[in-house]
């Protein structure tokens, strides 16, 4: 047998191999932008990244995963054919740019957010004995105090209708996220740059000591959580996909226990029709 022959015997297999591998190369990976940055090793102990990783031991495509600020992000997403921020709220002016998940979380109410010695929070805690702050009213006071706003960031339709009438008082305080950490204005609020932030108490649990949350009138009860993913052909596909992995888990007790811990116990069972009603629109 010539030396040719044996030299293709010898080539075959990674032929065979080469040729096996083609179609794996060709999936579509979906990029899932960890934007809030809770699939950090540092932050996993937190039930927000437990229930992510959840759904995505069920998903049945491949996936990668990629920290970037929140900024880039939105652009990342919109370019790339099958990319997905989760953790976003669904508002109607991001539903023109992204293709939406069902809901797979509920969040409690957000809430105004104050250093707990300032004068503010002792007048907010009186105020708020006959019931949730009226912020509208707060933020158009003679002498208002000044509210910090992410301003790449949705509060929900109610809040988001409020601020958009207010963004030219001296009462909003606007920044744009430059990273991809969670509470981004806590620094300034502690520094007394601002006197008023919102956001959900989960979030700041590690700094509850320290400040006082109250509810207020212009939000909603609760606050639904989605991926927000490439308005693509690619994404349409996959998308089906990723929703039957959340209302899979969704039947699943003890899915249902961890998307509920940062909701008080007498609001659950609220919290969960409320999860419920909107996965079913």
């Amino acid at each position: 047998m010539s030396r040719y022959v044996w030299l293709l015997i010898l080539l075959l297999p990674m032929t065979i191999n080469a040729a096996n591998s083609e179609p794996h190369e060709k999936k579509t990976a979906l990029v899932i932008i960890d934007v809030v940055d809770w699939l950090n090793p540092e932050h996993q102990i937190r039930h927000q990244s437990a229930v992510l990783q959840q759904i995505l031991q069920k998903l049945p495509v491949p996936f990668q995963i990629e920290h970037i600020t929140r900024n880039r992000a939105r652009q990342y997403v919109q370019e790339h054919p099958t990319a997905c921020m989760p953790w976003l709220l669904k508002t109607p002016e991001r539903a023109q740019q992204y293709l939406f998940s069902t809901p797979y979380m509920v969040e409690h109410a957000l809430q105004l957010v104050t250093l707990r010695d300032s004068p503010l929070s002792a007048r907010l805690e009186r105020d708020s004995q006959v019931g949730p702050i009226q912020l509208q009213q707060l933020l158009n006071e003679r002498r208002p105090p000044v509210l910090g706003i992410e301003t790449n960031r949705s509060y929900g339709q109610q809040t988001d209708h409020l601020l958009a009438t207010l963004q030219r008082s001296s009462s909003i305080y606007t920044r744009t996220s430059s990273s991809n950490q969670p509470a981004e204005l806590l620094p300034m609020l502690q520094r007394g740059f601002i006197d008023l932030m919102i956001d959900y108490e989960v979030v700041l649990y590690e700094h509850r000591e320290a400040l006082s949350f109250f509810p207020y009138a212009e939000t909603e009860p609760f606050q639904l959580s989605h991926f927000a993913c490439s308005n693509s052909a690619e994404m349409r596909s996959i998308l089906p996909k990723l929703n039957q992995a959340i209302h899979a888990l969704s039947t699943d007790p003890e899915f249902r226990q961890l998307i509920m811990q940062s909701i008080p116990s007498h609001q659950q069972a609220q919290g969960w029709e409320y999860l419920k009603a909107a996965q079913q629109n």
